[in-house]
């Protein structure tokens, strides 16, 4: 299930709500990958205004460095638009670092699809606060 109490909204014809959510159980896993299994080879991965990580393998290396100051990750779903072959899902994340203390933040993804993979992944969020202790 999506969201308890979460409509997805919009006339998504390809993609779908389980497919995203799908996505995000995948990146709660810290493992990446099983975050990059689901990008086109030519992918990118856009943290805010940082620079894309472009392609699977540099997908991979940005969020294992990510990925090395947690010890977990929680997508709470706020709201899910749905598009033709794009979404956009609102969620609060919950970010415990390796020393336990924990910082949650308000989020907006962007996913387009390319078939049934993601070719295009914008996060809006200031990753500084997860990665400044």
């Amino acid at each position: 299930m999506i969201a308890e109490g979460i409509v997805p909204q919009g006339m998504g014809k390809e993609i779908t709500a389980e497919w995203v959510w799908a996505y995000f159980q995948d990146v709660d896993t810290l493992q990446p990958e099983k975050v990059t299994q689901h990008y086109t080879e030519d992918g990118q991965f856009r943290f805010a205004n940082n620079p894309p990580a472009q392609g699977k393998a540099a997908i991979n290396q940005l969020l294992t460095d990510f990925y090395a100051n947690l010890q977990a990750i929680s997508h709470c779903n706020v709201g899910l638009w749905l598009g033709d072959n794009s979404a956009v899902f609102e969620a609060e994340v919950t970010f415990t670092r390796k020393d336990n203390s924990q910082i949650m933040l308000p989020c907006a993804s962007i996913l387009r699809r390319r078939g049934t993979k993601v070719y295009d992944f914008r996060m809006v969020m200031d990753v500084l606060p997860v990665t400044n202790s």
